[in-house]
């Protein structure tokens, strides 16, 4: 879920450590909140959500990453997501800022991945710029 949290949603380490079982809603549907606008997880990261929810209740613990005492340091995800493969956090959070500012509103990225607005705009300012920029030497060769 960790490695979902950083590659998919573009979520720095510090906040996917201090993510509680309070950002979690199991209804019907399970939502995960990040910014001010809850996001439904699809199967299967509901399942996966839902199990580190029922983990950390088990283990009396409000932290979905726990360590000890509070909960996980950043730099044992970190640790943990390169034994997963995923070694340049930084390089992954910036592709995926660029991937999701290329097709949403900043907006709405702010309300629901958290972050400012004038961040995401920025974003997708640079995600345009490049845009342009491949336009128009697509456009020389011809």
């Amino acid at each position: 879920m960790a490695g979902f949290l950083l590659v998919g949603l573009g979520q720095p380490l510090t906040r996917i450590v201090a993510l509680s079982v309070g950002d979690v809603s199991c209804g019907e549907a399970t939502r995960l909140t990040l910014g001010t606008r809850p996001l439904q997880m699809p199967p299967p990261l509901d399942v996966l959500l839902r199990e580190l929810v029922s983990t950390a209740t088990v283990r009396g613990t409000d932290w979905l990453f726990a360590g000890h005492p509070g909960h996980m340091t950043p730099e044992r995800l970190s640790e943990r997501l390169a034994k997963l493969g995923i070694t340049n956090m930084l390089s992954a959070r910036n592709a995926t800022w660029a991937a999701l500012a290329a097709d949403t509103p900043a907006v709405v990225l702010a309300e629901s991945l958290g972050g400012s607005v004038s961040a995401a705009e920025k974003w997708a300012q640079a995600v345009a710029a490049g845009r342009d920029v491949y336009a128009g030497l697509v456009m020389d060769d011809y």
